[in-house]
């Protein structure tokens, strides 16, 4: 019975990751049935970066170190997201088949538990962060 479990643990996350990542990488304009089109899609976008630094033509304008650090807060953000609903998902898959079972349904509200608690911190630390940042450069930029 644990394999059964395994493997629908294993499809559920396989599905939730398809959804969540497949459309950012064949992010095309009207092509979205071909994702190795040059309309503006992940792939095109991977030609054409740093090649401002060079002049070459059509290439993006290198990133400032800033937007560079906000790109990267924002995958962690969207990946601390996808962690929480994972969690989220399977305390209530263990809450649902506990079947009355206290040890079970005890193990499913500390998983959501502490998913909960978890995305709180994650929250406060990126709104502390957020407001500490906006008033040195505040403070930097405009004396």
């Amino acid at each position: 019975m644990k394999i059964y479990n395994k493997i629908f643990s294993l499809s559920v996350f396989l599905i939730i990751f398809s959804f969540v990542f497949i459309p950012a990488i064949v992010q095309g304009g009207d092509d979205i049935v071909d994702p190795w089109a040059e309309k503006g899609s992940a792939f095109d976008k991977l030609k054409t970066v740093g090649g401002g630094a060079y002049g070459v033509e059509g290439s993006t304008p290198p990133k400032q170190p800033v937007q560079i650090i906000g790109e990267i807060i924002k995958v962690g953000l969207n990946v601390i997201g996808l962690i929480f609903l994972v969690l989220m998902i399977y305390g209530g898959f263990l809450w649902m088949t506990a079947r009355g079972d206290e040890q079970k349904i005890t193990k499913a509200k500390d998983t959501i538990e502490a998913a909960i608690i978890g995305l709180v911190i994650v929250f406060a630390a990126y709104g502390i962060t957020y407001f500490v940042v906006n008033q040195l450069t505040n403070k930097i930029i405009t004396p």
